[in-house]
């Protein structure tokens, strides 16, 4: 009876060896793909850096360096306006990107003409209405002198 449990104990110990074994060569094979990809990517990004500054700098902006992409960006505060770029896009990519995130839209800009002169209209007209005396409250009298004593 010892006899087979000692045996089934070797044995275990044996699975539990092999277990630890392919555990180790994985992780020392995910461990060197990941040195690997980051090599890669530091090489790219050396490469793509001084292409992207030289970019960014036609268009007044300025460079933030990123692990895998860069972000260039105009202004401060609520007037920053910027863009992430990976590292080893082509210069007619990133000059696309930067058009279209660095100028106004013209669409934008007049639509935001438009809602502003139709609030401006609505506040004129609302004060043209209030101050004609037709539109001095309701049917009690002026809600200004609803509460004083006559």
């Amino acid at each position: 009876m010892f006899e087979s449990l000692t045996g089934g104990m070797k044995k275990l110990a044996k699975g539990v060896q092999t277990v630890r074994k392919v555990v180790a060569k994985k992780s020392a094979e995910r461990h060197k793909a990941q040195v690997k990809a980051a090599n890669a990517q530091k090489v790219r990004r050396d490469k793509s850096l001084p292409h992207i500054r030289k970019i960014a700098k036609e268009y007044g902006a300025t460079v933030d360096v990123l692990d895998s992409e860069a972000y260039v960006h105009r202004g401060k505060g609520n007037d920053e306006v910027g863009v992430h770029i990976r590292y080893g896009t082509s210069s007619d990519e990133i000059r696309a990107k930067l058009e279209g995130v660095m100028f106004k839209s013209s669409k934008k800009s007049k639509l935001l003409a438009g809602v502003r002169k139709t609030v401006e209209t609505a506040k004129a007209g609302r004060k043209a209405f209030l101050d004609s005396g037709i539109g001095g409250g309701s049917m009690y009298g002026d809600p200004k002198n609803m509460w004083k004593q006559q």
